[in-house]
């Protein structure tokens, strides 16, 4: 992932559809954490064998409030029946940016 681009991220999961949860997506660095549940988080399941591929979307602000290096990304999730649980946690790598700040078209 790159600092100050609106980047979609994917995350495939097997073992799980997600029908009936309410899911959270959390990327971690230091103290940051920027958490996604609701309509910011998308779940495509494939119920047929078991998997699910959750994505979510990052602006150009909350990218910009990462730094050069690693973070860490979660899914946590719980059911309608209160079954709460958690994927591993993975590492993404954070690219620099040469300008920095937030750019918009037509300026």
């Amino acid at each position: 992932m790159r600092r100050g681009t609106t980047p979609t991220i994917s995350i495939n999961v097997t073992g799980e559809t997600f029908v009936g949860s309410r899911v959270f997506v959390t990327i971690a660095q230091g103290k940051l954490l920027i958490t996604k549940t609701g309509a910011q988080v998308g779940i495509t399941p494939d119920i047929d064998h078991n998997n699910s591929v959750v994505t979510v979307s990052l602006t150009q602000e909350e990218t910009l409030s990462l730094e050069k290096g690693e973070a860490r990304i979660q899914i946590r999730w719980i059911t309608t029946n209160g079954h709460a649980a958690a994927s591993p946690i993975k590492t993404v790598n954070i690219a620099p940016i040469l300008m920095d700040g937030v750019i918009t078209y037509g300026d």
